[in-house]
C-alpha cells in the first residue's frame, strides 16, 4: 500500500517534517549494517527504528517511486527490506504483494497478499489487490468470496460496493456480452462509485454504440482520475479505441501515446491499466500496418508481466471499418473531426 503517495503528491510528502531526499535516506545504516544478525528483533534493527522511526516507512515510499518509473528490481529490494525489518506488520507484506503481482509473479504476490491478512484480517487493499491477482491468473471464480471477505471484515460499504461492480463488469467482459456490459455505464456502479468505465466504453465500441462511446468519453472529461496521475488517462484512451472503430488511426495512435505517457506504474491498479493500455496501443499499431512497432509495444509489456502479455492475442480490440463499411463509417468520424 503506497500510503502517503496514494493520497499526495510527491512534492507534498517530500515538504513533510522528517522527511529526507533519496541521497540522504542512501546514507543511513543499510538493513544489513543495521541489523547484522539479520533479525528484525535483533538489537541492531531496534536501535535503527528507535534512532529513525521513519526510516521503515522510506522504505515503502522509495519502493513505490521505484515501482512507478519501473526499476522494478530496485522497487523489490526496498520492499522486501521493509518485510524483513517489519515482517509482523501487513503492509510490507502488501506493499511487496503488489509489486509481484504487476510483475506477473501471481503466486509470489498472492502468498504476500494473504500474509498481509493474516497478520490484518482487515487490511483491506490486500483483498482488491488479490482480486486484481484473481483476474490476471485466469481465476476469476476466487473473485466473489474476495468481495464478501471485505464485508465480512469491516471494510466499507463504499469499497464493498467498489468490489461487487467491478465483479459484475469482469463476469460481462469475461462473457463478452458487450450490449449488457455498456449498458452498466448508466448505473450506479459508474455514475456513484467512481469506477472508470474503461471496460463499459470498449463494449459501446465493439457493439457499435459510437453515440454511447462519446457520452461515456464527456462523462470521463468531467471527472476525476482514477488513477495517482495529474490528468485522467482515460480520457486519451478511450477517445483512441472509439477513434480505431471509427478508421482515424493516426488520431488513435496519438491518444494511445498520451494515455501511456499520462500513466507511471504508482500502484497496481495504475500499472494494469498502463500495460492494458499498451497492449490496445500493439492492436491499433498492427491494423495501421506498423508491426514492428506492435511487437515492440507487446515485448515492453513482456519484460514487466508475461501474464498480461499472453492476452494480447484474442484481446477484445475495435477494428478500423473494411471497404464495405467505410463509406457507412465517414461521417461519424467527420462528425469526430469536427468536434
Amino acid at each position: 500500500m503506497p500510503g502517503l503517495l496514494r493520497a499526495k503528491s510527491f512534492s507534498s510528502v517530500t515538504n513533510e517534517p522528517g522527511w529526507r531526499s533519496e541521497t540522504q535516506w542512501a546514507a543511513l545504516p543499510s538493513r544489513r549494517e543495521a541489523c547484522p544478525a539479520r533479525s528484525a528483533a535483533s538489537p541492531g534493527c531496534s536501535d535503527l527504528l528507535a534512532i529513525e522511526p521513519n526510516w521503515v516507512d522510506a522504505q515503502n515510499k522509495m519502493g513505490y517511486l521505484s515501482m512507478a518509473l519501473g526499476r522494478f528490481a530496485e522497487s523489490e529490494d526496498r520492499f522486501r527490506t521493509y518485510r524483513f525489518v517489519a515482517p509482523d506488520q501487513a503492509n510490507p507484506h502488501d506493499s511487496l504483494g503488489e509489486l509481484l503481482v504487476l510483475t506477473g509473479r501471481l503466486d509470489e504476490g498472492q502468498r504476500e497478499l494473504e500474509a498481509a491478512l493474516r497478520i490484518r484480517p482487515d487490511f483491506c487493499t490486500s483483498y482488491r489487490n488479490l482480486s486484481d491477482a484473481a483476474r490476471l491468473s485466469n481465476h476469476p471464480e476466487r473473485m466473489p468470496a474476495l468481495t464478501a471477505a471485505l464485508e465480512k471484515n469491516g471494510c466499507g460499504a463504499e469499497m464493498v460496493a467498489f468490489s461487487k461492480c467491478w465483479d459484475r463488469i469482469w463476469t460481462l467482459y469475461l462473457a463478452r456480452d458487450w450490449k449488457r456490459l455498456a449498458a452498466t455505464f448508466h448505473e450506479p456502479c459508474i455514475q456513484k462509485r467512481n469506477l472508470a468505465p474503461v471496460l463499459p466504453h470498449l463494449a459501446a465500441v465493439l457493439d457499435g454504440d459510437l453515440a454511447l462511446a462519446r457520452q461515456i468519453e464527456a462523462f470521463v472529461a468531467k471527472g476525476d482520475s482514477n488513477y495517482m496521475t495529474h490528468e485522467n488517462p482515460v480520457v486519451p484512451h478511450t477517445a483512441a479505441i472509439r477513434e480505431v472503430a471509427e478508421g482515424d488511426l493516426a488520431k488513435a495512435l496519438t491518444h494511445f501515446a498520451d494515455a501511456d505517457a499520462q500513466v507511471q506504474y504508482r500502484a497496481l491498479n495504475d500499472g494494469i491499466f498502463k500495460l492494458y493500455n499498451r497492449l490496445q496501443w500493439a492492436h491499433a499499431l498492427e491494423a495501421s500496418g506498423d508491426t514492428a512497432g506492435a511487437e515492440r509495444l507487446v515485448r515492453e509489456v513482456t519484460a514487466v508481466n508475461k501474464a498480461m502479455a499472453a492476452r494480447y492475442v484474442g484481446l477484445p480490440a475495435p477494428q478500423p471499418p473494411t471497404a464495405s463499411n467505410a463509406a457507412r463509417a465517414m461521417p461519424t468520424a467527420g462528425a469526430a473531426k469536427a468536434g
